[in-house]
C-alpha cells in the first residue's frame, strides 16, 4: 500500500490557489483536483481547506460539492475526513432513515480498541462532520438508544463505553466457554446478558481463544452457536471479524 505524506515542499496556500483556479470559470479541471488532493494527507487537506477559506471566504468542501458530481464528488469529500470521522459517518448513515444496517454498525464498532472508541464518540459529536447538508452535533449513544432496541441495543451501548479488557487469561476463557454453553446450547431459553458481557468486554485475544475452547466443549464453533440463537444472531458479524482479525 502506498504511503501518502505531504513532503517538505508542501505549501497549503499554493494548493488552495491551484484548487481555486481548477474550479474557476466554466467547467472544472478534475485532473488538477486529483493531482493535488490525492497526494496530500488528511491533515494536509484540512490545512488547504483553512487556507482556502482565509483566502477566498468560502468553505472548500462546499465549493467542491458544488463543482463535482457522482462518485467522484463523494470520494473527494470523504478524503477530508480522518478515520474516526469516516466511521462516524458510516454509523450515522447506517442508522438514519427507514431500516437499520445492523451488520455495518457491529462491524464498524466491534474491531475498535478503547482509544478508537473514544475518538469515534468525539468525531460523531463534532459539528465539522458534514453529511450532505447536515452538520452533526449529536450524541452517538443517544442515537443508538433511539434507533436500536433489545439486546442488540444493549450490546452496542456496552461496546461504546470503550472498556474492552486487554491481555489473555486461559482460565477465564475456559470459564467463558462453559458460560456460553450454559447460556445457550445447554439452557432452555437464552441468557443474552452473558453473551453481551463476554463479547463486549473480553479482549480480542480472549475471544479467539474462547472460540477454540468452545469448540472443545461443544464441538461447535461459536459462529454456529450464534447462528442457532435468533436473539443473538447479529453477533455473528462481529464475532467472525474478531476471530479472523
Amino acid at each position: 500500500m502506498a504511503v501518502v505524506f505531504d513532503g517538505p515542499n508542501f505549501n497549503p496556500q499554493e494548493d488552495a490557489d491551484a484548487l481555486e483556479k481548477a474550479m474557476r470559470g466554466l467547467g472544472t479541471d478534475e485532473d488538477a483536483i486529483i493531482n493535488i488532493l490525492a497526494y496530500r494527507t488528511v491533515s494536509g487537506r484540512q490545512q488547504i481547506a483553512r487556507q482556502y477559506k482565509a483566502s477566498y471566504g468560502q468553505d472548500l468542501q462546499k465549493r467542491l460539492k458544488q463543482e463535482l458530481s457522482g462518485r467522484f464528488k463523494d470520494v473527494v469529500l470523504k478524503s477530508f475526513l480522518d478515520k474516526a470521522h469516516l466511521r462516524a459517518r458510516a454509523l450515522y448513515e447506517a442508522m438514519k432513515g427507514a431500516g437499520t444496517k445492523e451488520s455495518i454498525i457491529i462491524q464498524t464498532i466491534c474491531l475498535m480498541n478503547n482509544e478508537e472508541i473514544a475518538a469515534l464518540r468525539c468525531a460523531y459529536e463534532d459539528s465539522t462532520l458534514k453529511l450532505g447538508d447536515i452538520s452533526l452535533r449529536r450524541d452517538l449513544e443517544k442515537d443508538v438508544r433511539s434507533d436500536l432496541s433489545g439486546d442488540f441495543e444493549l450490546f452496542i451501548v456496552a461496546l461504546l463505553q470503550g472498556m474492552r479488557e486487554e491481555g489473555l487469561d486461559p482460565q477465564a476463557a475456559e470459564a467463558d466457554a462453559e458460560a456460553l454453553a450454559s447460556a445457550g446450547e445447554k439452557k432452555l431459553g437464552t441468557d443474552e446478558a452473558v453473551f453481551t458481557k463476554i463479547f463486549a468486554r473480553r479482549s480480542y485475544e480472549m475471544i479467539r481463544l474462547l472460540d477454540k475452547l468452545y469448540y472443545e466443549v461443544t464441538t461447535l464453533p461459536t459462529r454456529d452457536l450464534l447462528a442457532r440463537i435468533p436473539s443473538v444472531e447479529w453477533l455473528m458479524y462481529g464475532n467472525h471479524s474478531i476471530i479472523t482479525k
